[in-house]
């Protein structure tokens, strides 16, 4: 048994367990794997000379609090049926963990198939969305919005600035460069989904989705008010639309984007806090503790130093994704030392 990154010769492989654990089309599956994977961010499980288990470590910019991070985002985490329940997952994270964390990042993220799953491993719910249905009534009425099945003649640059326009609304969100965004288009279209462009409102809109027979899933929708959602979501031809809208931890809300702190002192130098406090950290997980001491600063910033002796407030490291993410539940006790914030992620790999 080993863990090393794949290498090229290993494509068809990991191909056969994507495939095999997720269920992707073999274009969208191609595409993924042409033009989004770097092999030198990846790691894969080994039995002798076979790959049984493997992810993906994929570059991104995170807004978390406002602040801009480097980070990655753990996406295609699988193993095959017949070497799962052995704890392969387990050691292929924490040594992601420990690679990211030696190369100085402060947080990562993944989308999870089950949030209790990843919690074990020190990851916490830092975005929720609330879930909502319709049956289209097309109105033909005013400039009808444009649906888009290929890169052809799609206006994605203006996509792009409405992307960037929409999550500087949110105190934390994934920014995209073009590159990432022309991408992640092609990734859609590859896999036979749609794009509707509206440029009713103030200003461009748009939503990302598949058909399933007679139903729309959206699972990227930019716009900047109500109105603008119905004429994008009104003019889909389907019979019913389902979609979500970003949501706070109120208790009703349904967990989705789960992050992990690598590096607690590089992320509160950054993140905004009410007062100076000594706070103690647990990672159960990667096996350390923190007591650190934290003073603002005149500029905005933190100052960080190991601490000593009782804290004001201990957390979990998970706990403490959740305070730096302002995601924390009502009557937790920490908006006394963190401002609660919004989220809007769309990225699932």
């Amino acid at each position: 048994m080993n863990i090393r990154p794949l290498v090229k010769t290993d494509e068809a492989r990991a191909k056969e367990i994507w495939k095999i654990c997720f269920g992707d089309s073999d274009a969208f599956i191609e595409k993924y794997f042409d033009e989004i994977i770097r092999y030198e961010d990846t790691l894969g499980y080994y039995e002798e000379s076979d790959l049984i288990a493997d992810l993906f470590m994929l570059k991104f910019q995170a807004k978390l609090a406002g602040a801009d991070f480097e980070t990655e985002f753990l996406a295609g985490c699988a193993t095959l049926p017949r070497a799962r329940k052995r704890g392969l997952m387990r050691e292929l994270v924490q040594s992601a963990m420990l690679d990211m964390k030696r190369r100085g990042l402060a947080v990562t993220y993944l989308h999870p198939f089950l949030h209790a799953f990843y919690r074990r491993f020190g990851y916490e719910t830092v975005a929720y969305i609330k879930r909502r249905s319709l049956a289209p009534c097309l109105d033909s009425k005013g400039k009808r919005p444009v649906i888009y099945s290929k890169m052809d003649k799609i206006p994605w640059k203006e996509m792009e600035l409405a992307y960037g326009r929409y999550i500087g609304g949110f105190d934390n969100a994934f920014s995209r460069s073009g590159k990432r965004f022309n991408e992640w288009l092609r990734l859609l279209f590859a896999d036979q989904g749609y794009a509707v462009v509206s440029e009713a409102g103030p200003g461009l809109s748009y939503a990302l989705y598949y058909m399933e027979e007679d139903t729309a899933d959206v699972f990227e929708l930019v716009c900047p008010g109500e109105r603008e959602r119905g004429i994008l979501l009104n003019s889909i031809p389907a019979k019913r639309v389902n979609y979500f809208i970003p949501s706070g931890n109120d208790g009703e809300a349904e967990e989705f984007t789960m992050m992990r702190v690598l590096s607690p002192a590089s992320l509160l130098e950054k993140i905004p806090v009410h007062r100076d406090f000594t706070i103690e950290i647990e990672d159960d997980f990667l096996g350390e503790r923190y007591n650190l001491k934290i003073g603002k600063l005149p500029d905005g910033r933190n100052r960080v130093e190991e601490g000593c002796g009782a804290a004001d407030i201990s957390l979990a490291i998970g706990e403490l994704a959740q305070a730096a993410a302002g995601a924390f539940p009502p009557g937790s006790g920490l908006e006394e030392y963190f401002s609660r914030q919004t989220a809007s992620f769309f990225e699932t790999y």
